[in-house]
């Protein structure tokens, strides 16, 4: 087994690196004590290999990642490799293997990791008498093997085009370019009241993309750009409200205009970025991996993000190392939902989800023009909560405890078994000012399909003194209902006055 002079010296050069390539911004977990589970201590969360790189910003960007390298254009081959693992000091090796599978070269050295995801890179030296063919970079950490990275090597002039004329970028490019793309979108209802801010980002065609929730319920949208110049708009050129994700036009603008990636161009494991919005209303670079994939009925492809978004950052662009768009940054798959807490459903998720940006036909041309008040006329659309200023508190029960002539809810929750008998709704109200109108509680599934019309027909006539305090209930029956997550509206005359969301389960 040989150990280089050049290797000795790049393992030294790792060993130091790899005290910056621990990648911030992810939540550290202490180790746990007493006996350790078994299975593996370390995730490979991903390798790459390339040519040339330099670490920035915690991790490696690798400038040409590819897997075939050329002797004698390539002089050195660089993996780099990261993982999930515990935190504390640990002994990395590296062996080298060349097509026969003999280690030719070992290099090693420890390192203190500060946090739950870290990363290393190793360098080989291509020299004119190295082995054609396979190799592979075979990753060792506390004596357990942590990872392989294979690649070939070819005795062979370097094809034209081998090198991709794509750069990855620096946070810090990554973040201009974000924030010169971002929009922030503001929802207004028909009264003209402002009723919810979210994020969005100009992109191919002159079109602002964004999550389905930034304009649900919307009369009209106004949209301000990173420069300040603001522009009102009231249609979409495309849609899907089960996916999360509408497009819309922008006004002319100079502003840059961020690109989709390619389809099935990322994996579980890379890392990404997207614009979140801080405490004080500044927008800030929050770096995480693709922690996962899953498909729904109806409501299509989600990634796994390992950080959410705060409300208003809801609809910015999920971006790869090279700044182009992943997705669409969400909150969950409940249209509607994002003020509900998804624990209390059982459908919270871990970390973030976004929307893959192939799902969204608007890029690619959007034909004619929608206006919001069409989509609200055929029920795509939530209508906002608006006149529940006198609602103190509403919640679903199991039982009505009418002891005393005043019946309250007992064994609440928002989670029901198709055993239970009945859910009821009980909505408790103090006067503000005097009303006066009928009362409806609307059940939907999550198509937004009314399921209870006959109820309908049968509105409760309700009127309310200031200062006096009011019960309105609610009965109806679960056993008929699928298992799935549903949604209960109290109105008020024409207008919501508090939602809220149920799940059913065998």
């Amino acid at each position: 087994m040989g150990k280089s002079q050049r290797v000795g010296l790049v393992g030294r050069i790792v060993a130091s690196a790899l005290y910056l390539l621990g990648v911030p911004g992810l939540v550290c977990r202490a180790q746990a004590g007493g006996v350790q589970a078994e299975g593996p201590k370390f995730r490979l969360v991903r390798s790459v290999s390339g040519s040339k790189g330099t670490p920035q910003g915690g991790r490696f960007s690798m400038e040409d990642p590819r897997s075939v390298f050329y002797i004698p254009s390539d002089r050195q081959v660089i993996v780099y490799m990261e993982w999930d693992g515990p935190i504390g000091k640990h002994h990395l090796e590296g062996f080298w293997r060349n097509p026969p599978g003999k280690v030719t070269v070992m290099n090693d050295f420890d390192y203190e990791a500060k946090t739950t995801r870290f990363g290393a890179y190793w360098i080989l030296a291509l020299t004119e008498g190295a082995d054609n063919g396979n190799w592979t970079l075979e990753a060792h950490i506390d004596g357990e093997l942590a990872g392989t990275h294979a690649f070939q090597v070819l005795n062979a002039a370097k094809p034209v085009g081998t090198e991709s004329s794509r750069r990855t970028l620096t946070p810090a490019q990554l973040y201009e370019l974000a924030l010169q793309a971002n929009v922030v979108i503001e929802k207004f209802d028909r009264g003209g009241g402002k009723f919810g801010e979210g994020s969005g980002f100009l992109t191919e065609q002159g079109w602002v993309a964004t999550a389905f929730d930034c304009v649900d319920g919307a009369s009209k949208l106004r949209v301000t750009l990173s420069d300040g110049t603001k522009f009102e708009t009231d249609q979409l050129a495309a849609w899907n409200r089960r996916q999360d994700w509408a497009v819309f036009k922008a006004t002319p603008n100079k502003m840059p205009q961020l690109r989709k990636a390619e389809t099935n161009s990322w994996s579980v494991g890379d890392i990404a970025s997207y614009l979140d919005v801080a405490a004080e209303g500044n927008r800030v670079i929050a770096n995480i991996s693709i922690d996962g994939k899953n498909s729904f009925p109806s409501a299509g492809m989600r990634v796994n993000i390992s950080a959410g978004p705060t409300e208003r950052a809801v609809g910015s662009a999920l971006l790869n190392e090279w700044g182009e768009v992943i997705g669409i940054v969400t909150r969950g798959l409940i249209p509607g939902a994002r003020e509900v807490n998804l624990a209390d459903l059982r459908m919270l998720p871990r970390g973030g989800l976004a929307v893959p940006v192939s799902l969204l036909e608007g890029l690619k041309g959007a034909g004619a023009e929608t206006p919001l008040n069409v989509l609200d006329s055929k029920g795509e659309f939530l209508a906002p909560v608006t006149v529940g200023r006198d609602i103190v508190s509403a919640q679903f029960a199991r039982t009505l405890d009418k002891k005393g002539g005043i019946a309250f809810p007992s064994e609440g929750g928002n989670v029901f078994s198709k055993k239970d008998s009945a859910v009821y709704v009980c909505v408790f109200w103090e006067g503000k000012e005097k009303i006066k109108g009928l009362l409806t509680m609307r059940l939907f599934d999550l198509d937004n399909h009314l399921l209870n019309k006959a109820m309908l027909e049968k509105p409760l006539r309700f009127s309310l003194n200031k200062g006096e305090q009011k019960t309105s209930t609610w009965e109806f029956g679960i056993s008929p209902l699928p298992p799935g997550i549903y949604r209960v509206d109290v109105w008020l005359d024409d207008a919501p006055a508090w939602r809220s969301f149920f799940r059913v389960m065998e």
